[in-house]
C-alpha cells in the first residue's frame, strides 16, 4: 500500500488526515507525539493548559495526539506512579499531573 503525504500532513497519517493549524496548542502537542520526541515538562503543562483553555477536552487532546494506551506515551511524556484510567485522556492527564509535580518541586528547590 502506498501512502501519499501532503506538506501539511503528519508523517504516518494516510492521505486526507491533515495537520491542524499549528496555532492550535493541541496540534503543537500532537506534533511531539507524531515525531516520538520527549515533551519537556513546562511545554506539556503549557500546551495542555492552553488546549483546555481553548475548549479542548482531555479526550480530544488525547485523540489529536493519538494516545490510546500506555505504549503511545512511552518516551514522549512521563507520568507519576499510580493508577490512571486506561484511556488516552487518563494517560495524558496523568502525564500532565506528573509534569506539574516535577515543575513545582523544581521551583521549591530553586527557592530554597
Amino acid at each position: 500500500m502506498r501512502v501519499e503525504h501532503r506538506d501539511d500532513q503528519l508523517p504516518g497519517h494516510v492521505a486526507g488526515v491533515r495537520l491542524a493549524d499549528m496555532g492550535d496548542p493541541a496540534a503543537e502537542l500532537a506534533a511531539y507525539f507524531q515525531a516520538r520526541t520527549p515533551v519537556p515538562d513546562e511545554e506539556l503543562i503549557r500546551l495542555t493548559s492552553a488546549s483546555r483553555g481553548a475548549g479542548h477536552s482531555w479526550a480530544s487532546i488525547a485523540a489529536a495526539c493519538q494516545v490510546r494506551r500506555r505504549w503511545d506515551t512511552k518516551g514522549v511524556v512521563f507520568g507519576p506512579g499510580g493508577r490512571t484510567p486506561p484511556t488516552g485522556a487518563g494517560l495524558l492527564y496523568q502525564a500532565t499531573q506528573g509534569a506539574e509535580e516535577r515543575s513545582l518541586a523544581g521551583a521549591a528547590i530553586r527557592q530554597a
